[in-house]
């Protein structure tokens, strides 16, 4: 009886312990609080664990969001969870750098190996891109008549003119985050990543990579930065909205191409003229139905062309000059050279950050979750990311660092 009483105290001083495991979630760039409020409340209800999820200032760059984050929380406890969210999660990694007492760092939608948006903002790809869209979107209406009496000032613009108007509202934009002492570190191979990926940081390591279905990551993307699903009740986000409009313009610019390809050939002196109504009409729909996509995975950089270096076998010959002697032989044979190659990547992505940048180099495969549908905005209210809080970390039977008793 005795000893049925002196465990039963053991176990639930046990448990008590693992109730105390601090569990703290950190906004990414331009984010707050309510990023992570409904899982940091939900987890909470469901696992013997303290949520912590408060505003810190994360757009003076790592350094500086991680001192943030220090001087707000203070000394804590060891065995704790750092849970970030983009920027979060590489200040949640410098915080691991120089701290001891956190037993497991999970990324979620994470730029790891950098955002190759912001190169693209730099070399001109984005404002490249924005006048595709201008010019193809633009083309129909501007070629035909009836625009002219509907929209008769903008009519009269030119695709260029109408793409300097919206990039000036998108410069400012743009001029604003490179101000950012974070602009700079997410550049990739930034001093601020070079130290991450150098630095030996103790605690486990989980990725949870955003992985967006289909052809329509951008516009889910938007959707949900419109309406922050965090906000709605757990599951009920809809990231449709936009792909719902998407789909409407292109059937307007189908049907415009479609009534002008019937005129051509209803009045053969006027062939030329509707036919080119219709080029120009087709123009928009082909945008919208492929060309967008094209643009924006090249804009994000999940579709690119990169350098590599690889070694090679090739067969050469090497001249010599035999000693003492004026002949000259060659010595051929297979040897391996290095080489430089080009090739053509093309990845999903969470609308923003293609998948392999998610990801640490050198992580291992059962250290990575794939929340898939998710976009880089949905990570505080989908489906996949419940599943994966639920069963893979905190109710993970094999990653202990981050296992916590249910309540």
């Amino acid at each position: 009886m005795k000893r049925s009483i002196i465990l039963f105290i053991y176990s639930f001083i046990a448990l008590q312990l693992h109730a105390q495991r601090e569990v703290y979630w950190l906004h990414g760039l331009g984010d707050d609080r309510d990023k992570w409020g409904l899982y940091a409340g939900l987890m909470q209800q469901e696992f013997l664990l303290n949520s912590h999820n408060n505003d810190y200032n994360e757009i003076n760059g790592l350094a500086l969001g991680e001192a943030s984050f220090r001087a707000i929380y203070g000394p804590v406890t060891n065995d704790r969870i750092l849970i970030g969210h983009s920027l979060g999660g590489l200040i949640a990694r410098q915080h691991g750098i120089n701290n001891t007492d956190v037993a497991g760092i999970v990324t979620v939608g994470t730029s790891n190996s950098g955002a190759l948006v912001i190169p693209n903002i730099e070399n001109g790809q984005v404002r490249a891109a924005l006048n595709t869209a201008v010019d193809h979107l633009s083309a129909g209406l501007l070629a035909d008549p009836l625009f002219w009496v509907v929209a008769p000032i903008v009519s009269i613009m030119t695709p260029e003119a109408i793409s300097n108007v919206i990039w000036g509202y998108l410069d400012d934009f743009f001029t604003g985050l490179q101000n950012l002492q974070s602009y700079d570190d997410l550049t990739p191979g930034s001093p601020a990543l070079d130290n991450l990926e150098r630095s030996n940081v103790p605690a486990d390591i989980i990725n949870v990579v955003c992985r967006e279905d289909g052809g329509d990551a951008p516009l889910r993307l938007a959707a949900a930065t419109e309406n922050e699903p965090a906000l709605s009740p757990l599951h009920s986000f809809s990231d449709t909205k936009y792909v719902s409009k998407k789909n409407s313009m292109a059937n307007y610019y189908q049907a415009a191409k479609n009534y002008y390809n019937v005129k051509k050939y209803l009045s053969i002196l006027l062939y030329p003229y509707y036919n080119n109504k219709a080029k120009q009409w087709a123009k928009g729909e082909t945008y919208l139905k492929t060309r967008y996509l094209q643009d924006w995975n090249a804009m994000i950089g999940a579709y690119r062309t990169e350098q590599y270096t690889t070694v090679e076998r090739e067969w050469g010959c090497d001249l010599k000059t035999m000693k003492g002697d004026d002949e000259v032989i060659a010595e051929c044979g297979w040897r391996d050279v290095t080489v430089t190659r080009t090739r053509t990547v093309s990845e999903e992505s969470d609308g923003l950050l293609p998948l392999s940048t998610q990801i640490i180099e050198g992580t291992s495969s059962t250290r990575i979750f794939y929340a898939d549908g998710v976009s880089h905005n949905e990570v505080g209210n989908h489906e996949s990311m419940t599943e994966i809080f639920r069963d893979d970390i905190f109710g993970s039977r094999t990653n202990l660092n981050f296992q916590v008793p249910p309540r």
